[in-house]
């Protein structure tokens, strides 16, 4: 089974959008956690989740909303289990270390501990289906 990869973002998830278009046209699952903030919930979600309800759903025919009470911090482990299942990479806004993912002109632009390295969409997606697709990243210089 391939590992999910996991890339840090700064900006919005819509700077991403023409790469999560891309990649759901490939059959390619990714998904995008925010860890920046403080989560700011419906209020009936957050009603019910103050009521003692384990989950809170709202789910429309676009979108569905999923609200869990918990106590601390988050851990990422556990969140990524919940949530993600399927999703070959999933972006993370405010993650802290790892790599990082930006928008380029020419596509995208990965930086590592020590390198960075620049790929168009394709080249992204197609090196998203090896198990390990970014390992100069891993690699010290």
């Amino acid at each position: 089974m391939k590992r999910q990869e996991l890339l840090g973002v700064d900006e919005p998830a819509s700077a991403f959008g023409a790469l999560a278009k891309a990649a759901s046209l490939a059959g390619v699952r990714i998904g995008w956690l925010d860890l920046a903030g403080p989560p700011q919930p419906l209020p009936s979600l957050a009603e019910a989740a103050t009521s003692g309800f384990r989950v809170a759903v709202e789910a429309g025919p676009e979108f569905s909303l999923t609200v869990r009470r918990r106590r601390g911090a988050p851990v990422l482990r556990d969140v990524l289990r919940q949530n993600f299942a399927g999703c070959r990479m999933v972006l993370v806004r405010g993650m802290g270390a790892g790599p990082k993912l930006a928008a380029a002109p020419e596509g995208w632009s990965l930086k590592g501990e020590s390198r960075v390295i620049h790929l168009d969409t394709s080249t992204f997606l197609d090196r998203l289906a090896r198990h390990r697709p970014f390992p100069e990243l891993d690699e010290p210089e």
